[in-house]
């Protein structure tokens, strides 16, 4: 995802946000038969997000495995490797 905003804002408690969808755009990767996907998760400047992720690509709509060493994700059987980027404008709060 690929949040943007025209001015920097913040705001505590619960609030609307206004904001729009820009644009998307999705790949699709051939995955070779007896290959696995995996994901490394590396935190970021903005905060340690790990466990959040861990929830998502171990949950049951992504269905990964979590492997040694740590903050690595693997999943086989997976023909398509489909990566989904979505361009978010936030207009205020």
């Amino acid at each position: 995802m690929n949040i943007t905003t025209e001015a920097p804002m913040a705001k505590s408690g619960m609030t609307t946000v206004r904001m729009s969808l820009e644009g998307s755009d999705t790949q699709s990767i051939p995955v070779a038969p007896g290959d696995n996907v995996t994901v490394e998760y590396t935190s970021g400047s903005s905060g340690d997000y790990s466990v959040a992720w861990e929830n998502y690509l171990t949950g049951s709509s992504v269905g990964m495995q979590k492997t040694a060493p740590s903050n690595y994700y693997e999943r086989s059987g997976v023909a398509n490797l489909v990566i989904k980027e979505y361009r978010i404008r936030i207009h205020d709060i």
